[in-house]
Protein backbone atom coordinates (compact mmCIF):
# COMPACT_ATOMS: atom_id res chain seq x y z
CA UNK A 1 0.00 0.00 0.00
CA UNK A 2 1.34 3.56 -1.06
CA UNK A 3 4.05 2.22 -2.55
CA UNK A 4 3.23 1.93 -6.02
CA UNK A 5 2.50 6.05 -7.31
CA UNK A 6 1.07 6.47 -10.96
CA UNK A 7 -0.65 9.17 -12.56
CA UNK A 8 -3.89 8.71 -13.11
CA UNK A 9 -6.74 10.42 -15.57
CA UNK A 10 -9.88 11.04 -13.67
CA UNK A 11 -13.26 11.66 -16.05
CA UNK A 12 -14.54 14.58 -13.73
CA UNK A 13 -12.40 16.66 -12.09
CA UNK A 14 -12.72 19.29 -9.03
CA UNK A 15 -12.79 23.06 -9.45
CA UNK A 16 -9.41 24.34 -9.34
CA UNK A 17 -8.97 26.10 -6.01
CA UNK A 18 -6.55 28.47 -3.95
CA UNK A 19 -6.91 26.19 -1.15
CA UNK A 20 -8.07 22.53 0.08
CA UNK A 21 -7.21 19.86 2.55
CA UNK A 22 -7.73 16.39 1.26
CA UNK A 23 -7.95 13.42 3.62
CA UNK A 24 -8.20 9.68 3.63
CA UNK A 25 -10.91 7.84 5.84
CA UNK A 26 -9.90 4.13 5.65
CA UNK A 27 -13.32 3.17 7.57
CA UNK A 28 -15.31 3.76 4.01
CA UNK A 29 -12.40 3.85 1.51
CA UNK A 30 -13.11 7.14 0.43
CA UNK A 31 -10.99 10.27 0.01
CA UNK A 32 -12.29 13.65 1.00
CA UNK A 33 -11.25 17.11 -1.14
CA UNK A 34 -12.65 20.48 0.53
CA UNK A 35 -11.36 23.68 -1.52
CA UNK A 36 -11.90 27.14 -0.99
CA UNK A 37 -10.75 29.78 -3.06
CA UNK A 38 -11.22 33.72 -3.30
CA UNK A 39 -10.54 35.31 -6.40
CA UNK A 40 -9.88 38.47 -7.31
CA UNK A 41 -13.43 39.52 -9.63
CA UNK A 42 -15.29 36.51 -8.33
CA UNK A 43 -17.00 35.35 -5.39
CA UNK A 44 -15.92 33.52 -2.21
CA UNK A 45 -16.53 29.57 -2.74
CA UNK A 46 -16.15 26.19 -1.22
CA UNK A 47 -16.94 22.85 -2.29
CA UNK A 48 -16.64 19.45 -0.98
CA UNK A 49 -15.98 16.53 -3.10
CA UNK A 50 -15.56 12.93 -3.02
CA UNK A 51 -13.17 10.48 -4.92
CA UNK A 52 -13.38 6.45 -4.61
CA UNK A 53 -10.74 5.53 -6.36
CA UNK A 54 -12.71 4.95 -9.95
CA UNK A 55 -12.21 7.67 -12.34
CA UNK A 56 -14.83 10.26 -11.00
CA UNK A 57 -15.07 12.97 -8.27
CA UNK A 58 -18.37 13.69 -6.88
CA UNK A 59 -19.22 16.99 -5.96
CA UNK A 60 -21.08 16.58 -2.46
CA UNK A 61 -23.85 19.04 -1.53
CA UNK A 62 -24.15 19.77 2.31
CA UNK A 63 -27.85 20.01 3.93
CA UNK A 64 -27.67 23.86 4.52
CA UNK A 65 -28.41 23.67 7.83
CA UNK A 66 -24.97 21.52 8.49
CA UNK A 67 -23.17 23.53 6.04
CA UNK A 68 -19.79 25.03 7.34
CA UNK A 69 -18.69 28.25 6.75
CA UNK A 70 -16.44 29.69 4.02
CA UNK A 71 -13.07 28.74 5.22
CA UNK A 72 -9.23 28.40 4.49
CA UNK A 73 -6.11 27.14 5.75
CA UNK A 74 -8.01 24.31 7.25
CA UNK A 75 -6.37 21.13 8.17
CA UNK A 76 -8.82 17.77 8.64
CA UNK A 77 -7.89 14.73 10.35
CA UNK A 78 -9.58 11.22 10.82
CA UNK A 79 -9.97 9.12 14.00
CA UNK A 80 -9.73 5.60 13.77
CA UNK A 81 -11.17 5.05 16.44
CA UNK A 82 -14.57 7.25 16.21
CA UNK A 83 -14.61 6.84 12.12
CA UNK A 84 -15.13 10.72 11.96
CA UNK A 85 -13.28 13.68 10.05
CA UNK A 86 -12.73 16.58 11.63
CA UNK A 87 -11.84 19.85 10.74
CA UNK A 88 -10.36 21.89 12.29
CA UNK A 89 -8.68 25.46 12.63
CA UNK A 90 -8.31 28.25 8.92
CA UNK A 91 -9.92 31.55 9.53
CA UNK A 92 -13.22 32.54 7.63
CA UNK A 93 -13.80 34.43 4.31
CA UNK A 94 -15.88 37.64 3.97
Amino acid sequence: MGIDWHYGMTTTTPTPCSFGCLQYMPAVGLVLLNTASYPAYEQYSTSTYIWNGSNNWTLQVPVATNKPSYRTDTMMAYDTTTSKLTQVGGRNLP
